[in-house]
Order: C-alpha cells, then structure tokens, then sequence
C-alpha cells in the first residue's frame, strides 16, 4: 500500500485543472461539482494485480466449483475518519470528512466497513473519481444490527469518499473501513488472464408462457466478504410472511452469522437477451447488476461442507445454508418472488 498526501499533489491537480478548459471534461458527469477538487485530498493506494497468477489459481478453483467464484482480491486496512483523509468544517456548520482510494488497473471496486453507525443529519456518499457514479448517501437509516456496511460495486479503479455531518456530532461518528475489494472480473468484465464458459442456458431463453418466470425472481447473485459471488433464493414459508429468508450452499463460505453480514444480494442480474449455448454471444460478460440490492443480516442454518467435510454415508453430503436478508425499503421496487409454498 502507498500513500500520497495532499501537499504532494497540490500542484499537479492546479496544472491539470487549467488544462481542462473550465472543467469542461467534468461538465458532463452527474457528480462533476463532487469530485472537482479531489485531486487535493488525501490518497491511500495499491499496486495492480498479478492477473496471470489468479488465472491460474482461478482455473483450479473454477473447476473444483468448491468456493465462492472470486472477482476480486481483498486489501484489508483499518481506516477512520481519525485515522485518514482530510477534516473541513464549512460555513454552514457542518463537518465534511473526504478520501481517496485507489487499486491500479481495477475493473471495479467495493468497500466493506467493520463498523457503520452515523447520528442524525450524517451522510456518507462514495464517488467514482470521473463522478459518473456515485453510492449512496448512506444515513443512519441504513444501519444494520451487526454494525457492518458491504458496498455494491463501482466500475472505477478510484473512488472519493465523503462523509457529511453536523460538526457538533461529529464524535458521534462511528465508521471504520476493514478492506477494499480490489476487482479484476465479473460483473461486465473479463480479466485479461482469464476466460469464461458458454454452456449455461439464459433466463431470457424461456418462453413468457414458462411457469418458471416467477421462480427467476426470487433469485439473487450475490458478493461475499467482497471478494467472492455466488447464488441463492428467496425461499417462502409455511407462515406466508415473506420473511426475506435466502437459501443458498454451505460451500459459498456462509457458516455463521459473520459470513452473513458481508453478504450483499443483487436481484435480477441476469442477461437481457437469450444467448444460445454454445453460439458465439453465449458466455460473453453481464453487464453490471443495476442497484437493487439487500445485505445480508444473519446465518440460520446450515449442513457441513461437503466439499471439505464430506461424509462418509452419501446421503447426507447436502450442501445447503439459510441466511436472513434485511428488509428491502417498503418503497422498493424490486418485484420479489419467494419460491416454494403459494
């Protein structure tokens, strides 16, 4: 990891903020008036990946189907608003903490905090450095029982954190960054080491009379302490109360209630067009998830292992986990389908 403080590379972002015609060349990004002068504040980065290394380590792990499919590596750190970046107090009374954070040649990135509690009237936004895209705010609305916040993705290889909140609350912030998930595939992206199947059968390839439609939404791809993705499905009970219960497999990694907390579902992240196995557009990357999203709350149940704790009797080599998802908004939109019982 290096670290470049802002006194460094004053200099340069003047030089480059009048070779930008006026910031022309932000005029066009949602998040232009953001991001505008992040080149003054305080950056943390890492070096870029040996890509040829994870392709092979990738090839065996793929192959083995015994672990989370990997799409990123993780960097573990432990940052604070105490601990880095830069503290500005505005006229209007309030705090405004900001960081940057880069990974050289990432496809994208997501973050993940240890610790995420926020008083009234704070606000925590994460900016793609070009300010195309942004995460975000994320209030105290957004706080979980475990106290853990596990981001979605940004395709961007660095990103501006902004932390707004009333100066006089300021000590009552409680946020700590634990690692940033440096990606290299998925989600849109093929690393340039690595390649992709073409023998699985789209979604889109059912007809719209398909009694199976419905059951697809209740599927959700989801990241696993950042790093890893897998699938499950919302599953229904005998009560009908459309508990946000979601089955998945014990091999995904997910065996307790900390395993859980890193979850981060995305729902319909599925391919728009049929592709026909086998046929040239069949294994091609999925562009990015869109921003229907829920985290993941708590480990209920689960078998071992089979993969690292097989049993001797085949029976009872299951390979199945059930997590508890939080609450989507009551305002969502994400059209949810839970599987089994009607």
């Amino acid at each position: 990891m290096y670290a470049i403080q802002a006194r460094v590379i004053r200099a340069c972002a003047l030089f480059l903020a009048g070779i930008t015609s006026a910031g022309l060349a932000l005029a066009a990004a949602p998040h232009a008036d953001a991001i505008k002068d992040a080149q003054l504040v305080p950056l943390r980065g890492w070096k870029a990946l040996d890509l040829a290394r994870l392709a092979q380590e990738d090839s065996i792990n793929d192959a083995l189907g015994a672990a989370p499919r990997r799409f990123a590596v993780a960097h573990e750190v432990s940052l604070t608003p105490d601990s880095a970046g830069q503290w500005q107090i505005s006229k209007d009374g309030m705090a405004h903490w900001r960081l940057r954070l880069r990974a050289d040649e990432a496809v994208h990135l997501n973050l993940g905090f240890s610790e995420f509690r926020l008083p009234a009237g704070a606000a925590l936004t994460i900016y793609s450095i070009d300010g195309s895209s942004a995460l975000g705010p994320y209030t105290h609305a957004d706080e979980l029982p475990h106290g853990q916040l596990w981001t979605p993705i940004l395709e961007t290889d660095e990103v501006l954190l902004e932390l707004t909140v009333p100066a006089a609350q300021r000590k009552l912030v409680h946020l700590q960054l634990a690692q940033i998930g440096h990606g290299y595939r998925g989600f849109g992206h093929r690393s340039k080491a690595c390649k992709s199947g073409s023998c699985n059968t789209d979604v889109a390839c059912l007809s719209p009379s398909d009694t199976w439609r419905d059951p697809v939404r209740s599927v959700g791809a989801y990241t696993i302490r950042g790093t890893g993705l897998c699938t499950g499905s919302l599953v229904n009970n005998t009560a009908g109360d459309l508990r946000m219960l979601f089955a998945t497999a014990t091999h995904c990694g997910v065996r307790q209630d900390s395993d859980a907390a890193s979850m981060l579902v995305y729902w319909r992240y599925e391919s728009p067009t049929c592709r026909v196995p086998g046929s040239s557009a069949s294994g091609t990357p999925i562009a990015r998830p869109g921003e229907r999203t829920t985290a993941g709350l708590r480990f209920l149940a689960g078998t071992p292992d089979p993969f690292n704790q097989p049993s001797a009797n085949a029976t009872e080599n299951s390979d199945w986990a059930l997590v508890e998802l939080a609450t989507p908004p009551a305002d969502n939109d994400f059209d949810l389908y839970w599987a089994g019982w009607d």
